[in-house]
């Protein structure tokens, strides 16, 4: 096996030197020396992190793995043609430490809830049930794929973050969570239990507007669907292939046709956006974007047989490896990068806290001594 070229070490140690980790130390001594008040909770680059010893060694290969997987994944983990936003900070609150709430983790900037398929179920029925078209309520989900896009698109994480659920879709962000430390209850892939779903909505006598894939696609799962389940009611489909200056007349039809939960299918984070974007205008009491599930309902792309139910993505790659590789095979490998380097931010900043705590209670101590000292004399 021939040796790499010698621009090829050139460039990683490039790399690896930008991504070089001060130590807290040297970044107290450079805020004394300014006459500033040393604040190591954010330091606002990569460059700046308060890291040491050995956790900033890894960090220091995380970002040099982080960088060189940029360079070939961009085109797919960036939103283009929309502005590059840069890598997330770690969060200002403590939000992955034990007194986390306990409804959700943090992965990567992005809440997602630990919420079981039977109370996914439970939240749909509420939020149908409270009937407030003034005020709709959103499920979203995320995969391994949405949670890169949104590490690149601050707009995406937003709108993911303002979301009433966000339930996880796929092994990748279950293992993710658990490389963190923290526990979500299980995988749900909604071409799993779109079918049970529906048949409790049929139940309950709930309209469902599919606004979805391409030209024929939502009108074929909807009649998939009815025929399987022949009380469901379908309020009206529609493909999701549209000029942005439709959106209007599309709205109107939606909110004409008076649907519970409008399914939505253009893909991430575009139909994220879409629905941030005219929020304000839809009268529906609940919106749920689906991805491609519908393509997967009317027939037209294949899902996976139990024998790779845990490992999807690797049956989508071999139906369709030139065009799937970037996605999973690099956006795996980045997204371990990236939680890696992420966990590694957040333990360092719990350590730093923990010891400023001590110091402030080792102060409390000696005052207190000193103060009881003084009063025996």
């Amino acid at each position: 096996m021939g040796q790499n070229p010698a621009w090829f070490h050139v460039a990683v140690r490039k790399i690896y030197n930008r991504g070089g980790v001060q130590s807290s130390a040297n970044l107290q001594k450079k805020a004394r020396g300014r006459g500033q008040t040393p604040d190591l909770r954010d330091t606002g680059h990569s460059r700046m992190l308060p890291l040491t010893g050995r956790a900033g060694h890894a960090a220091r290969i995380g970002l040099c793995f982080s960088s060189l997987t940029k360079a070939f994944t961009g085109p797919v983990l960036r939103n283009a043609p929309g502005k590059h936003t840069g890598d997330i900070k770690v969060p200002e609150d403590d939000r992955n430490s034990k007194d986390e709430a306990k409804d959700h983790v943090w992965l990567l900037g992005v809440r997602v809830h630990r919420i079981s398929l039977e109370g996914l179920l439970e939240k749909f029925a509420e939020f149908v049930g409270e009937k407030n078209i003034e005020r709709p309520r959103k499920i979203m989900y995320v995969n391994v794929h949405c949670l890169n896009q949104a590490y690149f698109d601050a707009e995406y994480r937003h709108v993911l973050n303002e979301a009433d659920i966000v339930y996880p879709d796929g092994i990748g962000i279950i293992l993710g969570a658990r490389i963190c430390g923290r526990y979500l209850k299980q995988r749900m892939t909604a071409a799993d239990f779109l079918e049970d779903f529906c048949r409790d909505w049929a139940k309950r006598d709930y309209g469902l507007y599919f606004f979805a894939g391409a030209p024929g696609i939502a009108s074929e799962a909807a009649g998939r669907l009815q025929r399987s389940i022949p009380r469901l009611r379908v309020t009206g489909t529609r493909a999701g292939y549209f000029d942005e200056s439709e959106s209007d007349r599309i709205i109107e039809e939606i909110n004409a046709s008076r649907p519970d939960i409008l399914v939505l299918g253009m893909g991430s984070p575009k139909q994220e956006k879409w629905i941030d974007r005219h929020y304000h205008k839809i009268r529906v009491p609940l919106i749920w974007p689906v991805g491609a599930l519908l393509d997967y309902i009317a027939g037209r792309e294949k899902r996976a047989s139990k024998k790779f139910a845990k490992a999807e993505w690797l049956f989508r790659l071999m139906q369709n490896p030139g065009h799937k590789w970037r996605r999973y095979l690099m956006g795996n490998a980045a997204f371990i990068f990236r939680l890696a380097k992420y966990f590694i931010l957040q333990k360092e900043r719990e350590d730093m806290r923990r010891a400023e705590l001590r110091k402030q209670a080792k102060k409390e101590r000696e005052s207190r001594r000193k103060k009881n000292t003084e009063g025996a004399e």
